[in-house]
C-alpha cells in the first residue's frame, strides 16, 4: 500500500495509481493449477475490520510460479461495508462515507482453497499504515483582526504553517479573500461562505505570498476575510488528506492608512479676541480640528474644525486670557493621536486715551 491515505477508502480504491498492490505466489510445482479465495483483515490498535465469511464468492486462479497481481480497483468489494465485520468502528458511519477512524493498521490478506476452505497461504506480509487525517495550517501573518496599513505601494504578507506530514503528502495551497464594505453587519466567517466568486484567489506550492500592486486594489476602510486552504496535487490529488477540507478557520484584517499627526503648530495673536493657528499641512488631512479650552483643569474643551484652511482662525476669545490647545487631524479613515496640549494668552484689551491719561497722572 502505497501512501500518503485518505481515511476515505473510497477514494483510496478510486485512485488512478495502484495504492493497493496485493501478489500472489503459488509456489507448489507439483499441482497444474489452483483456485482460491482470499479474505482481508485490517486490525489497527483499537479498530479492526475484516472480511465476512462466505460472503464474498470470487475466486481466483493460480498457476504455480507465475504470481497474480491484483489492484486497488480488483480489490474494491473486499472493502464494501455488506462484506466485512467491524471492531469499533460504526457500520453506519463506514456505509455512508466508507471512513475509517485515525489508526495505525496493519493491513494483510489471507489466502483460502477455493472448494475445501482450508487456509493454504504461509507467508502473508502485511503493509503498516498510518492512517490520519493532517491538520490545516496555522496562519500566523496578518494577524486575526489587525490593521495592514497602505504604505507608498499596497503591501499585505500572508503566512502559514503547515502541520501535515509523513511521506507522499505533496501539498499546494490556495488562499481566498472576500471584500466587505464597511458598514455590512454579517460576520466574515458568513461572507466568506455565502459569496461564490472571491475577491481574489490563487494557488502557490510556498507557504506565504506578497499581495502587492500587481493585485487588485484593496480599498481603505474595507475590511478583507481570508482562508488558506491546503490540498493534495500529483498523482494523489484529490485524496481527502486534511481536515475541514484542508481550510484553515477564516480570518480578517481592516485595510487602512494611518494619519500623520500635526505638526510645527503656530499661534498668531491677531486680536485680544481671535488668534491664528497655522501647521505643516499633508495631502491626507480632510479636516483638522483645534481643540482649546481655558488654562484651568476644570474647563472645558471646545473644537474648531477646518477644512483646507490653514490657518485656522479661532474666534471668541476673552482678553488676556490663559487657553490651553491640543491639535489632532482627520484622515479618509482614520484619525491622528493629538498634539501635546500647550497654551497661549491672547491680547489685553487697548487702552482707550482718556483711561491711558488717567494712569498717566
Amino acid at each position: 500500500m502505497y501512501p500518503p491515505y485518505s481515511i476515505r477508502m473510497s477514494e483510496n480504491l478510486a485512485s488512478e495509481r495502484d495504492k493497493f498492490v496485493l501478489t500472489l505466489l503459488f509456489t507448489d510445482m507439483n499441482q497444474t493449477s489452483g483456485r482460491v479465495k482470499i479474505s482481508l483483515r485490517m486490525e489497527g490498535f483499537s479498530h479492526s475490520l475484516q472480511t465476512k465469511r462466505n460472503s464474498i464468492a470470487t475466486t481466483y486462479e493460480l498457476i504455480p510460479g507465475v504470481p497474480l497481481r491484483l489492484t486497488n480497483r480488483d480489490l474494491e468489494e473486499y472493502f464494501l461495508e455488506r462484506n466485512l465485520e467491524f471492531t469499533n468502528i460504526n457500520r453506519n458511519h463506514y456505509r455512508n462515507a466508507m471512513t475509517v477512524p485515525e489508526d495505525r493498521y496493519t493491513i494483510w490478506f489471507e489466502v483460502f482453497e477455493a472448494f475445501s476452505g482450508a487456509r493454504v497461504s504461509r507467508s502473508e506480509v502485511p503493509a503498516i499504515v498510518q492512517i490520519v487525517e493532517h491538520e490545516p495550517p496555522i496562519i500566523n501573518q496578518p494577524q486575526q483582526g489587525n490593521k495592514v496599513y497602505l504604505e507608498n505601494l499596497q503591501r499585505v504578507v500572508f503566512q502559514w504553517a503547515p502541520r501535515h506530514y509523513g511521506a507522499g503528502v505533496m501539498t499546494e495551497y490556495k488562499l481566498q479573500m472576500v471584500e466587505i464594505p464597511p458598514g455590512v453587519n454579517a460576520s466574515p466567517e458568513h461572507v466568506m461562505a455565502s459569496v461564490l466568486v472571491p475577491f481574489f484567489e490563487t494557488t502557490t506550492k510556498a507557504t506565504n505570498f506578497i499581495y502587492d500592486y500587481t493585485c487588485p486594489d484593496l480599498k481603505l476602510g474595507y475590511t478583507y476575510a481570508y482562508r488558506i486552504q491546503a490540498y493534495q496535487v500529483g498523482m494523489d490529488a484529490g485524496l481527502s488528506l486534511f481536515k475541514n477540507r484542508g481550510y484553515t478557520p477564516t480570518q480578517w484584517f481592516e485595510f487602512s492608512q494611518k494619519c500623520p499627526p500635526v505638526r510645527n503648530v503656530q499661534i498668531e495673536k491677531v486680536n485680544q479676541f481671535t488668534i491664528k493657528a497655522s501647521y505643516m499641512d499633508s495631502p491626507l488631512y480632510e479636516q483638522v480640528v483645534f481643540t482649546r479650552r481655558l488654562d484651568r483643569d476644570d474647563a472645558i474643551w471646545y473644537d474648531v474644525k477646518s477644512k483646507n484652511q490653514n490657518p485656522i482662525v479661532v474666534t471668541e476669545l476673552y482678553p488676556e486670557q490663559g487657553y490651553q490647545y491640543k491639535v489632532k487631524a482627520v484622515c479618509a479613515v482614520e484619525e491622528s493621536d493629538y498634539t501635546r496640549v500647550d497654551t497661549f494668552v491672547t491680547l489685553p484689551s487697548p487702552v482707550s486715551t482718556f483711561e491711558g491719561q488717567k494712569r498717566n497722572r
